[in-house]
């Protein structure tokens, strides 16, 4: 329920400016430190920019004042980084969420298991490097979300390029 009501809130919130389309271009923020949740609804009724995003994590969270000119998207990346949130733009608004580090993952068991149904063939000192070459994309795809507020097209492809490695090498 709570879900629900968080993604409502900031939709809700967003229609009322639904009207004026999505502005893209940069815009001057003066925003104080304040919770997500409050920050991510000025952000939509200031833009026009409708935001999705699951707060119910994040309920209570605080941000830190933000202050400058930046795009929505920029703006967004700033109120969500620590969170562990990644930023996108979306046709008609914006997104937040967890869907490149959740591709990470999903694409890291398929290595694991596939690790699992070779233990006889693979040495054990080789599964441990396969664990640590894993848990290494995983901690660094988490880390650069909470860093920047997203994780850009080339190091998604850079951490999708190493767990295919991984899957090829145990594919031969």
């Amino acid at each position: 329920m709570k879900i629900f009501l968080s993604r409502l809130m900031i939709l809700g919130l967003a229609c009322q400016v639904a009207q004026a389309a999505c502005q893209r271009e940069a815009t001057d923020f003066n925003y104080p430190s304040q919770r997500l949740e409050e920050a991510l609804q000025r952000l939509a009724h200031s833009t026009g920019c409708p935001v999705t995003v699951d707060l119910t994590p994040f309920a209570d969270r605080k941000v830190p004042a933000l202050h400058g000119r930046y795009t929505p998207e920029e703006a967004l990346w700033q109120l969500i980084k620590g969170t562990g949130l990644e930023g996108y733009p979306t046709a008609d608004g914006l997104e937040a969420n967890t869907q490149e580090q959740d591709a990470v993952g999903a694409k890291a068991q398929a290595v694991r298991s596939l690790i699992n149904t070779q233990k006889g063939s693979i040495t054990k000192a080789k599964q441990q490097h396969y664990e640590q070459q894993i848990k290494e994309v995983e901690t660094n795809a988490a880390a650069l979300a909470r860093q920047q507020g997203f994780i850009s097209a080339g190091e998604r492809s850079s951490f999708h390029r190493s767990l295919d490695e991984m899957l090829n090498e145990l594919k031969r």
